[in-house]
């Protein structure tokens, strides 16, 4: 049967001709090319879809580190996804960085005119040097007004305990010389990023807390009992993400508030050997988003996750930049580089 797309109001209805998808995706920028929406667009690209994009900040940032952010002004950042919205089908959208309360209200009021069209948060909510990225208020905000809205959100462990109240613990991880300004965490005192393809993107504060679910997860039994809290925000699905652990695989935990039996699916992934882990998280979230339209939950993530392995695995044959360079977006695309002599 065809996936059903969406239309903006006002819009004719969708036809029986196959079309490709088309994905927004509303977050913050990378000149470097390799996480934020410029990574998003890429993977959309790779997937098949027509990706267009609302900008949250303006961020200078390369491979080594953020160097400056320009927030634009929530007014505007409304205009834009409304810009796309009046005037283009959109089947599927993906929500990065909020770098505001009152952008992330914005965003809020203007997505809850098309309460059809499946949303994909990724909670950008921790820089790679430990510090937060958003206030307790614009937490409150994706919380409270965004995660309920949700088709599916994607918190790697510090994330997740964020969202469910904890503070940040930033003694837990630590930042590498030179690290890159994306959510690749790195073991206090190794230097060593933990590269799990669901995983290498995230945040380096970790979220620590007292008590309760709360608590940031350190094992695959604590990261099962903080998924109903999770699902209890009001997203249909829950993908938690389990790569901080230890393991030669990185495991994540799938759940959905409709499944039969409160089943909770474990996806175990290999993890990859290599220091381009830029822009890890920004790619899983977006590529769920791009195979949404035409998948069902269970597969579309699935798909992402075999994608973003591919493009760990190949991302050693790019050379960008000093630090921690992107994955390889067009791996399955692209001639492979002939042998260095």
């Amino acid at each position: 049967m065809s996936p059903v797309l969406h239309e903006p109001t006002g819009r004719p209805g969708p036809t029986d001709a196959p079309r490709i998808p088309n994905v927004l995706t509303i977050a913050g920028t990378d000149p470097s090319g390799g996480a934020g929406i410029q990574a998003d667009l890429k993977t959309f690209s790779a997937l098949g879809a027509y990706g267009m994009s609302a900008v949250t900040a303006v961020v200078a940032q390369n491979t080594r580190g953020v160097q400056d952010v320009l927030v634009l002004e929530p007014e505007f950042v409304a205009a834009q996804i409304r810009s796309v919205i009046d005037d283009v089908r959109v089947d599927a959208i993906k929500l990065g960085m909020l770098a505001t309360a009152p952008i992330a209200a914005a965003v809020a009021d203007v997505l809850a005119e098309i309460p059809e069209v499946p949303l994909v948060i990724d909670p950008v909510m921790v820089a790679k040097s430990g510090d937060r990225l958003i206030s307790d208020e614009t937490v409150a905000v994706v919380r409270d007004r965004l995660v309920p809205r949700a088709a599916l959100i994607t918190p790697n462990l510090p994330e997740a305990a964020v969202l469910l109240g904890a503070a940040p613990d930033l003694g837990a991880w630590a930042v590498a010389d030179g690290a890159d300004a994306d959510r690749a965490p790195v073991r206090a005192g190794t230097g060593t990023p933990a590269t799990g393809p669901a995983e290498a993107e995230a945040a380096d504060g970790s979220a620590g807390g007292t008590g309760g679910t709360a608590r940031e997860a350190d094992s695959l039994a604590r990261m099962r009992e903080q998924v109903p809290d999770l699902l209890a925000l009001g997203s249909a699905w829950v993908l938690l993400k389990g790569g901080h652990l230890v393991g030669e695989t990185s495991v994540d935990l799938l759940a959905g508030a409709a499944a039969a039996d409160d089943a909770v699916l474990e996806l175990p992934a290999r993890r990859i050997a290599t220091r381009n882990t830029h822009g890890t998280g920004c790619t899983l979230s977006a590529a769920v988003a791009a195979l949404l339209p035409r998948h069902g939950m269970v597969e579309a993530v699935r798909q992402a996750k075999d994608y973003l392995t591919g493009a760990l695995a190949h991302a050693d044959e790019l050379a960008v930049g000093g630090g921690h360079g992107p994955v390889h977006h067009f791996h399955a695309l692209w001639d492979r580089p002939a042998p260095r002599p």
